[in-house]
């Protein structure tokens, strides 16, 4: 229910991480690790795709304006969503419940023969790779069934522009 770290302001991630209580020294080197980690989407070789639910925006639209957090956030999303070798597809609130909106995880699949797929699940105290095939199988299904409920990718723009209003026009 969080927008993806890959995808986040620097002003997002100190704002969340001082919301957790995350140590003033902490939080700069977490934000300088995640802000490196972001330069993986400028690499075209690399394929990114993400299905994010509304209620990552909406929370993100509850911090105050006089922040800037939530322009600035919009304005990075408008323009990672640019990137050729970006996939970024929204769920809506109409859509209501769909399987995996309560879970955060990452598929990280390497083009090798077989084909081979991890797993990076994050729980509230604790992070797991995972390998073992059936789970990866469930993951890869509970990923098909979260493309069947999100909008197109072509439309990532124009949601942006609707949940963000006169911010992006």
């Amino acid at each position: 229910m969080l927008l993806p770290g890959m995808l986040q302001t620097t002003a997002l991630m100190r704002y969340l991480m001082e919301t957790a209580g995350v140590e003033p020294e902490e939080i700069d080197r977490l934000v300088t690790l995640r802000v490196r980690r972001q330069e993986a989407l400028l690499d075209a070789a690399r394929q990114f795709e993400f299905i994010i639910d509304q209620a990552a925006l909406a929370r993100v639209n509850l911090i105050a304006d006089t922040t800037g957090i939530w322009a600035g956030q919009l304005a990075r999303l408008a323009e990672v969503v640019q990137l050729p070798n970006v996939r970024i597809r929204w769920v809506p609130f109409s859509h209501g419940f769909y399987p995996g909106q309560e879970s955060d995880y990452h598929i990280v699949t390497y083009a090798t023969d077989p084909e081979l797929h991890l797993i990076y699940a994050e729980r509230y105290d604790e992070q797991a790779v995972l390998h073992e095939p059936k789970v990866v199988k469930r993951y890869l299904d509970l990923w098909d069934a979260q493309e069947k409920v999100a909008l197109e990718s072509d439309q990532a723009a124009s949601f942006l522009a609707f949940v963000g209003g006169p911010l992006l026009s």
